[in-house]
């Protein structure tokens, strides 16, 4: 994205927020997503095995849960920056999926998607 400042009418690049994305979609395939393919496959499944499907299983409208979160998230990307400059100083500053103070019902908040739905 090319924003222009206001003060001297130049433009700057906007970076996508690439480390609280990654943060996000952990959280989503540790949290939820494991469990799901877990379920639909009837049998427990790792991370990683959810990782893959993740991002190479397509779903009924075609898109993988990758697509899907990608989407979700650029919708609602000024929910999820004033949530993170609010309780851990934005994007700039992300820890990671580890340190990240978001549980899983806020992220699906601030996603708009109930897992419940989206399974």
């Amino acid at each position: 994205m090319i924003q222009k400042t206001e003060e001297d009418n130049s433009t700057k690049q906007e970076v996508f927020p690439t480390k609280p994305y990654n943060t996000l979609q952990e959280g989503e395939i540790r949290g939820d997503h494991t469990y799901f393919v877990g379920e639909r496959v009837n049998h427990a499944v790792s991370d990683e095995e959810a990782a893959e499907d993740w991002v190479f299983h397509p779903r009924n409208d075609g898109l993988t849960e990758a697509e899907r979160f990608r989407k979700r998230f650029i919708e609602c990307i000024q929910e999820i920056k004033d949530y993170c400059d609010k309780n851990c100083g934005g994007f700039r500053n992300c820890k990671g999926y580890e340190e990240c103070p978001m549980d899983l019902d806020t992220e699906h908040q601030l996603l708009h998607d109930d897992p419940k739905k989206v399974a």
